[in-house]
């Protein structure tokens, strides 16, 4: 509970400013809400018993990290198509329905959910295999370990998310 009590302390004093915060650098500052509820969020599923030094700092810290991997999914969402590409003209000829456009956005949102509930490492290796598209002794040299460990950690990651993400089928 004294985790609860935090966060709520932290809310109370530093919501505004994380909106703010996120507002100023982000191309579409809407979502500055969604992004401040986000980091609240990943401090409050941390393990019981998490010693936190400095939670204004982490707060900060978890901001930026979010605000980093926000940037990195709008950049890749932004790519051009040529306008004469069949590929893209076929896509354009059958609109999705609707449901099937929330459903996948809500998958996406509880992809994002069940991401977050691992640990760092296995969390910055998924990032980097699969955003940043790295090799495994790539990822392995940026995070400090084997690229055997890499293959461990994106293995129990996607077996987390199958694990997690059975329900939404």
């Amino acid at each position: 509970m004294a985790n609860q009590a935090l966060i709520e302390q932290l809310h109370a004093e530093y919501a505004d400013i994380l909106q703010g915060f996120f507002a100023r650098r982000m191309a579409c500052a809407s979502e500055a809400p969604a992004l401040t509820q986000e980091v609240f969020l990943r401090i409050l599923n941390l393990p019981e018993g998490s010693a936190i030094r400095n939670p204004v700092a982490y707060l900060f810290s978890v901001a930026r990290n979010l605000l980093q991997e926000h940037s990195m999914r709008e950049g890749r969402g932004g790519r051009r198509v040529a306008i004469d590409d069949p590929t893209a003209a076929a896509q354009l000829a059958t609109a999705p329905s609707f449901s099937s456009e929330v459903d996948l956005q809500q998958r996406r949102q509880f992809l994002h959910v069940v991401l977050a509930e691992l640990r760092p490492k296995c969390r910055a290796a998924v990032v980097l295999a699969y955003w940043q598209e790295l090799s495994y002794e790539e990822i392995g040299q940026r995070l400090g370990v084997s690229a055997n460990m890499v293959k461990k950690y994106l293995s129990q990651a996607i077996r987390h998310c199958r694990e997690r993400m059975v329900g939404m089928e």
